[in-house]
């Protein structure tokens, strides 16, 4: 057995548009990524507990527990280190200071493009 890392990147999207999903699954595919999807913040802070992943593209607003909420738990309990980057469908300044205040890595509007993708991940993961 080798003590390589993996070469891919290990990614989480939360979000509960799930053509946005579909979406995702597309752009990270391309870049050969190794992705798991969540509709909700509550069940993606439940797999980060036990999963270690590069990654976390997180929308704000959601069912169930919304990505403000599921940052600071995963901040406070989880890691400090994981990147995550906001998912939101505003560019209010407001909505960008809140996400960042709360622990949030970056920010991107939807609509995205695959450049808006790539270039996130390669803003906030170390290439392996």
């Amino acid at each position: 057995m080798s003590d390589k890392q993996p070469s891919y990147t290990r990614v989480i999207v939360v979000d509960d548009d799930h053509v946005f999903l579909r979406l995702m699954d597309g752009f990270l595919s391309q870049l050969s990524c190794r992705t798991e999807f969540f509709d909700n913040g509550r069940d993606a802070v439940a797999y980060l507990r036990e999963n270690l992943v590069d990654i976390c593209f997180m929308d704000i607003m959601m069912p169930v527990m919304g990505g403000i909420e599921a940052t600071q738990i995963i901040r406070d309990e989880v890691s400090k280190i994981l990147p995550i980057i906001a998912i939101a469908s505003s560019s209010m300044i407001a909505t960008k200071d809140k996400c960042l205040d709360v622990g949030m890595n970056d920010y991107i509007v939807k609509p995205v493009s695959f450049e808006t993708i790539r270039d996130a991940i390669a803003r906030q993961v170390t290439p392996k």
